[in-house]
């Protein structure tokens, strides 16, 4: 991913807000489907990641609108914060079913594309803007 345009960032910002809120309100069909064996985990859990990422798709959505570097870069962090998260849970959850670790796995590296390509546009930006400041 090279440039994250505007229609990337409200693709992102929807898939963000519709795997939130079903998460919150179905944490029993993400268990059923991704990793039906998970005896430890609980609802709680899949609803605490629905939040996570309801809240992100908020805040990209929001910054669609308003993409300053400052809310680029911390939304950057947003994404990259996960990274983290869905790599210890594809290590974990790999035995549970035949999608866990696929699942989990391939939200990690769509993360850290996500989050470099947000740090590239928002450090183009913060460049963009030093060469408007020169030329004035």
């Amino acid at each position: 991913m090279s440039r994250l345009t505007r229609p990337g960032l409200c693709a992102l910002a929807a898939l963000d807000v519709l795997l939130g809120v079903a998460l919150i309100c179905w944490p029993g069909a993400w268990q059923e489907v991704v990793h039906p064996l998970a005896v430890g985990t609980t609802f709680y859990a899949v609803q605490r990641q629905g939040a996570l990422w309801l809240a992100r798709g908020l805040a990209a959505a929001f910054l669609v609108r308003r993409s300053g570097p400052l809310g680029l870069a911390a939304l950057a962090l947003a994404w990259a914060v996960e990274v983290p998260a869905d790599a210890l849970l594809a290590w974990r959850t790999g035995d549970t079913g035949p999608l866990a670790a696929a699942v989990y796995a391939s939200h990690a590296l769509l993360a850290i594309g996500v989050a470099s390509a947000l740090r590239r546009a928002a450090l183009g930006l913060v460049l963009q803007g030093a060469k408007d400041a020169e030329r004035a």
